[in-house]
Protein backbone atom coordinates (compact mmCIF):
# COMPACT_ATOMS: atom_id res chain seq x y z
CA UNK A 1 0.00 0.00 0.00
CA UNK A 2 1.09 3.18 -0.66
CA UNK A 3 -1.36 5.50 -0.57
CA UNK A 4 -3.65 6.35 2.34
CA UNK A 5 -6.28 8.13 3.37
CA UNK A 6 -7.51 8.74 7.22
CA UNK A 7 -11.26 10.21 7.20
CA UNK A 8 -12.12 12.05 9.96
CA UNK A 9 -13.28 10.03 13.24
CA UNK A 10 -17.05 9.11 14.03
CA UNK A 11 -18.99 9.48 17.15
CA UNK A 12 -20.55 6.22 17.76
CA UNK A 13 -23.50 8.44 20.14
CA UNK A 14 -24.50 11.10 17.66
CA UNK A 15 -25.69 13.16 20.72
CA UNK A 16 -22.81 13.31 22.43
CA UNK A 17 -20.71 14.03 19.01
CA UNK A 18 -17.41 16.55 19.40
CA UNK A 19 -16.91 17.21 15.55
CA UNK A 20 -13.42 18.91 16.92
CA UNK A 21 -12.22 15.56 18.78
CA UNK A 22 -13.14 13.77 15.41
CA UNK A 23 -11.56 16.18 13.12
CA UNK A 24 -8.07 16.34 15.08
CA UNK A 25 -7.86 12.33 15.65
CA UNK A 26 -7.53 12.71 11.64
CA UNK A 27 -5.28 15.48 11.43
CA UNK A 28 -3.39 14.47 13.70
CA UNK A 29 -2.68 10.55 12.55
CA UNK A 30 -2.22 12.37 8.78
CA UNK A 31 0.71 14.44 10.50
CA UNK A 32 2.22 11.55 11.88
CA UNK A 33 2.03 9.18 9.28
CA UNK A 34 2.48 11.82 7.09
CA UNK A 35 5.79 12.40 7.65
CA UNK A 36 6.60 8.30 6.48
CA UNK A 37 8.69 8.68 3.01
CA UNK A 38 7.41 5.20 1.61
CA UNK A 39 2.93 6.23 1.78
CA UNK A 40 1.48 9.76 0.93
CA UNK A 41 -0.95 10.42 2.51
CA UNK A 42 -3.96 12.09 1.64
CA UNK A 43 -4.43 15.92 3.32
CA UNK A 44 -7.09 17.06 5.55
CA UNK A 45 -8.75 19.67 3.21
CA UNK A 46 -9.15 16.16 1.04
CA UNK A 47 -11.06 13.82 3.64
CA UNK A 48 -12.86 16.91 5.92
CA UNK A 49 -15.62 16.47 3.04
CA UNK A 50 -16.38 12.43 4.64
CA UNK A 51 -17.74 13.80 7.91
CA UNK A 52 -20.92 12.08 7.64
CA UNK A 53 -21.68 9.05 9.92
CA UNK A 54 -22.93 6.49 7.61
CA UNK A 55 -20.22 7.27 4.99
CA UNK A 56 -18.47 4.52 3.39
CA UNK A 57 -15.01 3.77 4.40
CA UNK A 58 -14.26 2.43 0.95
CA UNK A 59 -16.14 4.20 -1.42
CA UNK A 60 -14.66 7.65 0.11
CA UNK A 61 -11.07 5.69 0.10
CA UNK A 62 -11.74 4.98 -3.65
CA UNK A 63 -13.36 8.86 -4.27
CA UNK A 64 -9.67 9.90 -2.88
CA UNK A 65 -7.65 7.71 -4.76
CA UNK A 66 -6.27 5.84 -1.59
CA UNK A 67 -5.04 2.16 -1.94
CA UNK A 68 -6.10 2.18 1.90
CA UNK A 69 -8.38 4.13 3.99
CA UNK A 70 -7.81 4.29 8.01
CA UNK A 71 -11.47 5.01 9.51
CA UNK A 72 -12.22 5.49 12.88
CA UNK A 73 -14.91 6.07 15.94
CA UNK A 74 -14.84 7.52 19.05
CA UNK A 75 -16.63 6.93 22.87
CA UNK A 76 -16.79 8.86 25.53
CA UNK A 77 -18.19 8.26 28.76
CA UNK A 78 -16.87 10.50 31.83
CA UNK A 79 -13.23 10.64 31.58
CA UNK A 80 -12.74 7.76 29.22
CA UNK A 81 -12.33 7.37 25.56
CA UNK A 82 -12.50 4.54 23.57
CA UNK A 83 -11.02 4.77 19.96
CA UNK A 84 -11.56 1.54 17.47
CA UNK A 85 -9.66 2.12 14.01
CA UNK A 86 -9.90 0.02 10.78
CA UNK A 87 -7.49 0.06 8.08
CA UNK A 88 -9.03 -1.30 4.91
CA UNK A 89 -7.99 -2.07 1.34
CA UNK A 90 -10.06 0.17 -0.93
CA UNK A 91 -9.85 -2.23 -3.99
CA UNK A 92 -10.81 -5.18 -2.09
CA UNK A 93 -12.71 -3.56 0.65
CA UNK A 94 -11.01 -5.77 3.50
CA UNK A 95 -9.76 -5.00 6.30
CA UNK A 96 -6.22 -5.08 6.84
CA UNK A 97 -5.87 -4.52 10.62
CA UNK A 98 -8.64 -3.24 12.78
CA UNK A 99 -8.29 -3.09 16.45
CA UNK A 100 -10.00 -0.89 19.48
CA UNK A 101 -8.24 1.66 22.16
CA UNK A 102 -9.18 2.29 25.84
CA UNK A 103 -7.83 4.94 27.82
CA UNK A 104 -8.79 8.12 30.39
CA UNK A 105 -9.16 11.06 27.97
CA UNK A 106 -6.01 12.88 29.71
CA UNK A 107 -4.07 10.08 27.70
CA UNK A 108 -5.49 10.90 24.35
CA UNK A 109 -2.06 11.80 22.96
CA UNK A 110 -0.79 7.80 23.66
CA UNK A 111 -3.80 6.50 21.74
CA UNK A 112 -2.77 8.88 18.88
CA UNK A 113 0.55 7.58 19.39
CA UNK A 114 -0.11 3.52 19.41
CA UNK A 115 -3.00 4.25 16.85
CA UNK A 116 -0.28 5.66 14.28
CA UNK A 117 2.68 3.28 15.16
CA UNK A 118 0.34 0.06 15.02
CA UNK A 119 -1.05 1.11 11.33
CA UNK A 120 2.91 1.35 10.11
CA UNK A 121 3.37 -1.90 11.75
CA UNK A 122 0.04 -3.02 9.80
CA UNK A 123 1.32 -1.34 6.14
CA UNK A 124 4.60 -3.10 6.79
CA UNK A 125 6.57 -0.52 6.26
CA UNK A 126 9.91 0.03 8.00
CA UNK A 127 10.78 3.14 9.53
CA UNK A 128 13.47 4.93 10.15
CA UNK A 129 14.77 6.18 13.64
CA UNK A 130 13.79 9.71 12.47
CA UNK A 131 10.24 8.74 11.80
CA UNK A 132 9.77 6.83 14.25
CA UNK A 133 10.33 9.57 16.54
CA UNK A 134 7.90 11.55 14.65
CA UNK A 135 5.13 9.09 15.48
CA UNK A 136 5.46 9.31 19.00
CA UNK A 137 6.14 13.59 19.06
CA UNK A 138 4.04 15.11 20.91
CA UNK A 139 3.68 19.07 20.99
CA UNK A 140 1.80 19.30 24.57
CA UNK A 141 0.66 16.50 27.62
CA UNK A 142 -2.00 19.07 28.82
CA UNK A 143 -5.14 17.19 27.00
CA UNK A 144 -7.63 20.37 28.45
CA UNK A 145 -4.77 22.53 26.37
CA UNK A 146 -5.36 19.80 23.43
CA UNK A 147 -8.91 20.28 23.26
CA UNK A 148 -8.90 23.72 23.14
CA UNK A 149 -6.61 23.82 20.38
CA UNK A 150 -8.83 21.11 18.36
CA UNK A 151 -12.13 23.36 19.14
CA UNK A 152 -10.51 26.55 17.56
CA UNK A 153 -8.96 24.41 15.06
CA UNK A 154 -11.89 22.99 13.82
CA UNK A 155 -13.83 26.07 13.70
CA UNK A 156 -10.70 28.19 11.49
CA UNK A 157 -11.03 24.70 8.86
CA UNK A 158 -14.99 25.19 8.46
CA UNK A 159 -13.78 28.80 6.82
CA UNK A 160 -15.74 30.75 10.03
CA UNK A 161 -12.59 33.10 9.84
CA UNK A 162 -10.15 34.22 12.34
CA UNK A 163 -12.34 35.98 14.76
CA UNK A 164 -14.59 33.06 16.12
CA UNK A 165 -11.68 30.34 15.98
CA UNK A 166 -9.76 32.95 18.64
Amino acid sequence: IKSLAVLPFKPLNAESRDESLEMGMAETLITKIGGIKQIVVRPMSDVRKYTDPHQDPVKAGRELRAEAVLDGSIQKAGDRVRVTVRLMNTETGEAVWAEQFDADFTDIFEVQDSISERVTKALTLELSAEERGRLTKRYTDNSEAYQLYLQGHNLYGKQTGHRQAS
